[in-house]
């Protein structure tokens, strides 16, 4: 588990790269999902998932299910 306090400034970093990635390159876009991902699970930051998902985004499930 990362301590979100020593690593404030790192957490500010990520948070700077994602809300500004321009997605130039293929490799921007594997680091916003990386940073994204830390963000919501290792940060504890889950209301980032409200800002990356659209309401109208479809998930697809186990056995074919979509929610």
């Amino acid at each position: 588990m990362i301590n979100t306090i020593e690593n404030l400034d790192f957490r500010k970093e990520m948070e700077r790269y994602v809300g500004g990635c321009l997605l130039n390159i293929p490799e921007d876009v594997a680091r916003l999902f990386r940073e994204y991902t830390l963000l919501i699970w290792d940060y504890k930051l889950v209301g980032k998932i409200y800002e990356f998902y659209n309401d109208n985004a479809i998930m697809y499930v186990e056995n074919g299910n979509t929610v």
